[in-house]
């Protein structure tokens, strides 16, 4: 049944993408359309098997509790190898999909309570996210992978066409895209939702800037909107400020250039305004998130950035650029790059794709639309390798040198694939009259309508450059086939240029079988160049083949296919712990067990969490008992430390074969095969009233405390909450409506006595009955992340920061009903902003007439 669902919502997508197309004139011929929903099935198509997903799961028959023999060899067995280089799917992307299934907004299976639509990577209210959470885990992992593919696709192919190439040139250039690296490598990750809007991005802001006005506004909001909600802002920056730089050379050709550039910029400013408050429930969660999060702090403290300056690592950079293997296969443990394959080879394409990209620059026509594309392109690519000066400059450059630099290998990416259909298209239009021609002809007179026209205006037309009407060709001193023939030349030699720069024990590309794709593809893709000027049907077929293959050798099992089974299974362990947690208690692994954030999959709260959005003074205060480490999870080294306590952790899982070890700390109540599970006999409840308060006039200064505190139920560190921007914003739209009397700082107090009862714990709410005498400080082992606020008797109270990191509330005598609620940060606000945003996207699709009623 999750097949045929999926299966479902991948026609239902093309349908709908296909009548996009057609709305803005641009519309693929039949077959290639089936082409290009077909595409992406070359390379998730094993995933749509019975039994089988395309997902890293079979990695976790390495860790407890999945060890145990009949599991592990169920889980691997009938699947690819384990593959080292995709633990961030495994432990973030996929249980992040998992939580938000039922807890879209906060997510408790990670980090003690963590945010989760505040957390930009798990793209929550992503379209495609929304769809995949209606599918089974294991189908829903094939779907988004398969459909972001068909997104990037038809997004190339609609990009193309309106730079002037026919549908099968188009069909090229979008097949070129499809199987570029950056796509593939990140396509379990968020990256890559980012780069199958991307064509889409740059078609909307060239329709706004060859016609600047209300409905290209429109459409470029809406995308860049969806561009905020797919999960990555680094790479959603990289693809704004590429999509300026493309539109600058269109408007400066133009007639009356500075009137339509302040015409563009007017439009452009409104467009970004109207993107930022269609996107505003993920934008403004995301923002006052990433101000009190580990990775702001991290970045606040870093160094520079150092730019690469050896030649020998720029080389090594840039090489799996050109062909991804060329230093080994990470896959196999052969992997002699200078760091991660997904940072280095996201600009690799098929070598024929080089080739038709040089074929652009033999006609006047195409070389003035492609040139601009190439040069910003490798401009990107100089940038991700680390040339002295580009990468300098880059990295000096406000808002982009926060961001990962060595990703523009994107723009390589998009850029050679645009000059590639451009170069399909002189060498399929090598005739006067040709199909090509012809295609665009009856594009200039495709529809009538305004959307339409809109397509006239961004495709090129004899209005753009007088020597360019079609029938007519332009020749320069080389031809089209010559030139690609040339690139191909260079792709044959490539690996002997590359050992005269790299070591040749640094060669990874001698494997028989790659050497034979390698060689294969060249001859095909030469005979599909010497026989496309005659036979065209054949020679653009042939081309789409030389394009496919060896992407296809590279990537269709880059992502691992793996048994169903192996998908995040439960086993004795889990079973047993799950039947003994009590409400409020949490669980930890040691080391690797339960890889982090994995919880989610079995209604489990972890303390640990794998994440850059990890709410900063948690990451500080787990480090008291934990080796913090910036890019990888928290790993427990004091078993006994008194804050697993005070955290509520009740089970310990740790590997089957450490029994030799003695903790007396903890009990061993469940040992096999699977995994050790020890209890911790004193877990503290979620709310609790400590019998000694000491109050700090900074969180900083409580939090310092609070790490060395050797009994968290006898004293407890208050201060009052640190003010910062995101603080402020959400005390001033939802102040305190009540008076609670406060604690003088520096001081010492004994705590009000008390008794709770009727204490309630689910995600996202803490509620009980307190009586209290005197003075008292209800403390919680909640993060104090943005969002959770604070009712007593029905009043909202203000909140108290408790060990510099957790929610506390101060009470007067008597009787309380104390309720803490978490809810999305300015939900009510983003949610007011978004509606102002559609009304406004309405008015401006509404036809003139009604916009102008006079």
């Amino acid at each position: 049944m999750g097949a045929l669902l999926s299966a479902f919502f991948y026609a239902a997508l093309a349908g709908i993408l296909l009548l996009v197309a057609r709305w803005l004139g641009l519309s693929p011929s039949k077959s290639s359309a089936a082409i290009l929903i077909l595409l992406p099935l070359a390379f998730t198509a094993s995933g749509w098997v019975p039994g089988k997903t395309l997902a890293p799961t079979a990695s976790l028959a390495t860790v407890p509790p999945w060890t145990h023999p009949d599991l592990a060899s169920a889980m691997t067995s009938g699947g690819d190898p384990p593959h080292p280089l995709l633990l961030d799917p495994l432990s973030q992307m996929l249980p992040w999909r998992q939580a938000a299934r039922s807890h879209w907004g906060l997510n408790p299976s990670q980090d003690s309570g963590a945010a989760l639509l505040g957390n930009a990577q798990s793209a929550v209210l992503f379209p495609l996210e929304i769809l995949a959470r209606q599918l089974p885990p294991s189908r829903a992992v094939t779907f988004t992978q398969t459909s972001r593919l068909l997104l990037a696709v038809l997004g190339l192919f609609l990009l193309a066409r309106a730079l002037g190439a026919g549908d099968r040139a188009a069909l090229l250039g979008a097949t070129a895209y499809g199987g570029a690296g950056f796509l593939h490598l990140w396509r379990l990750h968020p990256h890559s939702y980012v780069a199958a809007l991307a064509p889409w991005i740059l078609l909307a802001a060239l329709f706004l800037a060859r016609r600047p006005g209300p409905r290209s506004t429109a459409g470029l909001a809406l995308l860049g909107a969806l561009g905020v909600t797919a999960g990555h802002p680094e790479t959603l920056l990289h693809v704004v400020l590429l999509a300026i730089a493309v539109c600058l050379p269109t408007l400066w050709r133009r007639q009356g250039w500075s009137r339509r550039i302040r015409r563009t910029l007017l439009w452009g400013s409104a467009s970004a305004l109207l993107a930022a408050l269609l996107a505003a429930p993920a934008l403004l969660p995301f923002l006052i998130q990433l101000e009190v999060s580990k990775e702001a702090a991290l970045r606040d403290q870093a160094p520079p950035l150092q730019v690469v300056t050896e030649n020998e690592e720029r080389w090594q950079r840039l090489a799996p650029t050109l062909d991804p293997f060329v230093l080994g296969d990470p896959r196999t443990a052969d992997w002699r790059g200078p760091e991660n394959l997904t940072e280095l080879a996201g600009g690799a394409l098929a070598p024929l794709a080089w080739a038709l990209a040089l074929a652009s620059l033999a006609r006047r026509r195409q070389r003035a639309q492609s040139l601009p594309w190439l040069l910003l392109g490798a401009l990107g690519l100089g940038i991700a390798v680390g040339t002295p000066g580009l990468a300098d400059a880059a990295s000096a450059t406000p808002l982009l040198a926060d961001s990962l630099l060595k990703r523009l290998t994107l723009w390589w990416a998009l850029g050679c694939s645009v000059a590639a259909a451009l170069g399909a298209h002189c060498l399929l239009s090598s005739r006067p009259g040709s199909s090509d021609f012809s295609e665009l002809s009856a594009l200039d007179a495709a529809s009538s309508n305004a959307v339409s026209s809109s397509a006239r205006e961004v495709t090129l037309s004899a209005q753009d450059s007088p020597e360019s009407r079609p029938g007519e060709l332009q020749r320069g001193a080389f031809s089209p086939r010559t030139l690609a023939l040339a690139g191909l030349a260079f792709a044959a030699l490539l690996p002997w240029l590359l050992e005269a720069r790299l070591p040749i024990a640094e060669i990874g590309n001698d494997h028989p079988q790659r050497l034979l794709i390698t060689l294969g593809t060249l001859a095909l893709a030469t005979f599909a160049l010497w026989i496309s000027g005659r036979r065209k049907r054949l020679g653009a077929g042939l081309l789409l083949l030389g394009l496919l293959i060896p992407q296809i050798h590279a990537f269709a099992r880059y992502i691992p296919l793996a048994p169903t089974q192996s998908f995040y299974p439960s086993t004795p362990s889990l079973d047993f712990l799950r039947a003994g947690l009590q409400p409020g208690d949490r669980i930890v692994g040691l080391n690797s067990a339960l890889t982090p954030h994995a919880a989610a999959f079995f209604d489990l709260e972890d303390i640990r969490g794998y994440d850059p959005m990890t709410f900063a003074p948690y990451y500080q205060f787990v480090s008291a008992f934990a080796e913090p480490q910036r890019n990888r999870w928290p790993n427990v080294l004091v078993w006994s430390h008194p804050a697993l306590s005070y955290l509520g952790v009740r089970y310990i899982l740790d590997h089957p074969t450490m029994y030799v070890f003695h903790h007396p700390e903890v009990l061993k109540v469940y040992e096999g095969e699977d995994g050790l599970l020890y209890e911790n006999p004193n877990p503290l409840p979620r709310l609790f009233l400590p019998r000694q308060v000491e109050v700090f006039e900074s969180a900083d200064q409580a939090l310092a405390h609070a790490q060395g505190n050797p009994d968290f139920a006898q004293t407890a560190a208050a201060a009052p909450p640190p003010t910062n921007l995101g603080s402020r914003f959400l005390r001033w739209l939802a102040p305190p409506s009540t008076d609670t009397p406060s604690l003088p700082p520096p001081a010492q107090y004994p705590n009000g006595e008390g008794v709770i009862e009727d204490l309630q714990v689910e995600p996202g709410l803490i509620r009980a009955t307190l009586r209290t005498e005197g003075l008292a400080l209800a403390t919680t082992s909640q993060p104090a992340i943005p969002g959770w606020s604070c009712w007593v008797n029905g009043q909202r109270a203000p909140l108290v920061r408790v060990n510099g990191a957790f929610l506390g509330v101060l009470l007067t005598p008597g009787d309380h009903q104390v309720e803490m609620r978490y809810t999305i940060p300015a939900w009510r606000t983003s949610l007011l902003l978004a509606g102002c945003g559609l009304l406004l996207l309405i008015f401006l699709l509404l036809p003139s007439h009604f916009r102008n009623p006079l």
